[in-house]
């Protein structure tokens, strides 16, 4: 058995013992991510969180990592065929990408970065951050929609058209709007209201 398992000095200074003083004294101090506050979002469905994080933690084998390991000889685009395949050139770079971005931006009136994967969350300032999450939410739904298209591509050579990726992505927002009601503010829902959006 670990010896700080019977010293006292962990709770040095602490009134009385509490199961989450114990276990943050265990634990110690955790490390801040950039991309906790996009994947903590309850507007976001779970598989999307999921996905986000892999992305976050360049694990999705796109073609450059498949090309590094020796999987593949050659590396281009599914989508576009004209420039090699990584994450910032899939979901940012790539013109079908661009499509679907452009068609998102100017549905939710708002300005999206075309650069790093996670550089917009750092960089976009929303004075609600229901509105931060709403977006990162459709970011999040588009950037999973534009990878199964990649691999719809790769597998059966049929790619969707980004007019079919934007209405899947505002059907995704408004069942989930709909289904987890959010208290929100005057500003916030006069937009959700110039979007088609509704927490009603």
């Amino acid at each position: 058995m670990h010896s700080w398992f019977f010293d006292e000095n962990w709770r040095a200074g602490m009134p009385e013992y509490t199961v989450k003083l114990g276990y943050s004294w265990l634990i110690e101090e955790g490390v801040d991510v950039a991309w906790y506050p996009w994947v903590n979002n309850r507007v976001m469905l779970p598989k999307h969180q999921f996905f986000i994080w892999l992305v976050a933690q360049n694990r999705l084998l796109t073609q450059d990592r498949l090309l590094r390991m020796g999987i593949i000889q050659h590396n281009r685009c599914f989508l576009c065929g004209g420039a090699e395949e990584d994450l910032n050139h899939l979901f940012f770079s790539c013109p079908f990408s661009r499509q679907c971005l452009t068609m998102l931006k100017d549905w939710l009136q708002v300005g999206i970065p075309c650069h790093e994967v996670l550089d917009w969350w750092l960089q976009f300032r929303a004075r609600s951050l229901l509105k931060k999450h709403i977006l990162a939410a459709a970011l999040a739904q588009m950037m999973y929609l534009i990878w199964r298209a990649r691999n719809c591509c790769r597998m059966e050579y049929v790619v969707p058209h980004p007019v079919r990726i934007i209405k899947q992505v505002k059907g995704m927002l408004t069942m989930r709007m709909r289904v987890s009601p959010i208290i929100v503010n005057h500003r916030v829902e006069e937009w959700l209201r110039n979007v088609g959006l509704s927490c009603n």
